[in-house]
């Protein structure tokens, strides 16, 4: 009897043992069997505004995600050598300043979809190489050849952020972006200050001149650039502080600078000058403000040799038509990307680097901003850029 009982609780031992064993089994068999079908939680990227303040949370994979290069019948129309020129300035930017500018030189939420810096930086050392190599064989430039550019890039498609646009009321019905244009205007200029030319654009006050841009931002507490809006400085709030005047131009000259970040002038001896913005006094730009007047913003200028783009200090050179400015703090500084559009009936492609920045693009994941080129007037820039679309489909791309 006793070894029976002995028999019956060992079986029981054994059932209540392997029950558990079985169920666990089960388990992890449903679960493998499920695996392909749960999608895993999307990894999350902070966005944030141009204080580099967290505003939101989002899913980069609702934004951008890689699709087929779809380049049947599309026509280049990209200068493959400008464009290298500014893959050139873009690359030397970001090699030196990794350590002093983590704000912009980084792959940006393109991170949590598994691109590196070092990528984005071999997607334009790969530009500059095979625009060199054509140049030096002679032969035509493979980057204005569809099958070329597929078979050497990844294609992120760009579904434009609806939702930050509507809070903005910018209309983005689709997936298409909003693709607006920058300029640098001509505007009549004068050593000293005249009745037209009556406002200045000065330069870095002398107590900078030894200082970084970090270094001053350290420092803002006691220098002139941090102490007054525009319209204190426009109203000679610097002008008995040391503070040079670099030009003198109208109020639209003025305006055209700040608001388009260079500005080409022409002197009374039809010399002409281009001036770009430096530093600022820290106030930032205000959406909500429409009338470019009354932003309190004011920008300090250089004297510059080109048209330049993105930078602390020292900043990237770059070339009309093939530079677009947008959110450089999110998306990362140096992308390269296809703008895709219909153009007299035919579809077109146009290459470019995102190699600047403003106000209006942090955040900013629904537009682009286009350099369309130097022009003498709003009327010539009106007829200038009148071919060019107001939205476009684009993509980010990433040599393979």
């Amino acid at each position: 009897m006793g070894g029976r009982v002995r028999a019956i609780l060992k079986k029981k031992s054994s059932e209540i043992i392997m029950k558990p064993v079985f169920y666990l089994l089960s388990a992890s068999l449903v679960l493998a069997c499920l695996q392909p079908w749960v999608k895993a939680a999307p990894s999350l990227f902070s966005l944030k505004n141009e204080s580099h303040q967290t505003v939101a949370q989002i899913a980069p994979e609702n934004f951008f995600k890689i699709g087929p290069a779809r380049l049947a019948k599309q026509h280049l129309e990209t200068s493959p050598v400008q464009l290298a020129a500014v893959a050139r300035s873009t690359l030397a930017y970001l090699e030196k300043h990794a350590q002093d500018d983590a704000e912009a030189v980084h792959a940006g939420l393109f991170g949590s979809l598994g691109v590196s810096l070092d990528q984005v930086k071999a997607t334009l050392a790969f530009l500059v190489r095979t625009v060199e190599e054509d140049q030096a064989a002679k032969r035509p430039f493979r980057l204005n050849d569809p099958a070329f550019l597929e078979q050497h890039f990844r294609f992120f498609d760009w579904k434009a952020d609806q939702k930050n646009a509507a809070a903005h009321k910018v209309k983005v019905s689709d997936q298409r972006i909003r693709l607006t244009k920058y300029v640098v205007f001509e505007a009549a200029g004068s050593p000293v200050k005249t009745a037209q030319q009556n406002c200045a654009l000065y330069a870095l006050p002398k107590e900078e001149a030894q200082l970084s841009a970090d270094e001053a931002e350290q420092e803002k507490s006691r220098l002139i650039r941090y102490r007054f809006s525009k319209q204190q400085v426009v109203a000679g709030a610097v002008d008995k502080l040391g503070v040079k005047p670099l030009v003198w131009v109208s109020r639209q000259g003025l305006e055209d600078a700040l608001m388009q970040g260079s500005l080409m002038v022409r002197m009374n001896d039809g010399k002409m000058r281009m001036f770009n913005v430096h530093r600022n006094n820290g106030i930032g730009y205000d959406r909500k403000i429409k009338d470019p007047r009354q932003q309190r913003r004011y920008w300090y200028f250089k004297e510059v040799a080109g048209i330049q783009g993105y930078g602390k200090d020292e900043k990237i050179i770059v070339q009309p038509a093939v530079t677009v400015a947008g959110d450089v703090f999110n998306l990362g500084l140096g992308k390269l990307v296809a703008l895709r559009y219909p153009l007299q009936g035919k579809p077109v492609m146009r290459l470019a680097i995102l190699a600047d920045t403003g106000g209006a693009f942090i955040p900013n994941l629904y537009q682009l901003d286009y350099l369309a080129g130097v022009f003498p007037d709003r009327e010539a820039f009106r007829k200038g850029v009148q071919h060019l679309p107001e939205y476009a489909e684009a993509s980010v791309l990433l040599l393979k």
